[in-house]
């Protein structure tokens, strides 16, 4: 039996995905320029997994701002998943 991974190693867009501030109080931005990216998915989950966010990435050059106060602090997972693969991040939100 053999298994297949479909995971990016976080290492291969380290430099390409910025995600600030990290510790964050609610406002936290994401962006990069990636062409790879364009037709991705993001979204962010809490340590339930339950998505708090959700948008489809329509251009190479991405900025959002997420304002994740509404939610209770803790850990929060950002994915980016595009084809077959997810790159994740942790982002701690600490009010």
């Amino acid at each position: 039996m053999s298994a297949i991974s479909t995971s990016i190693a976080n290492n291969q867009f380290k430099n390409d995905i910025n995600v600030y501030p990290n510790p964050t109080a609610g406002i936290v931005t994401i962006e990069f320029d990636n062409q790879q990216m364009l037709g991705s998915i993001l979204e962010i989950r809490n340590i339930a997994g339950q998505r708090v966010y959700y948008k489809k990435i329509d251009s190479k050059q991405f900025t959002e701002k997420i304002d994740l106060s509404n939610q209770a602090k803790g850990i929060y997972a950002l994915n980016i998943l595009f084809k077959d693969h997810i790159y994740s991040k942790k982002i701690i939100l600490s009010k």
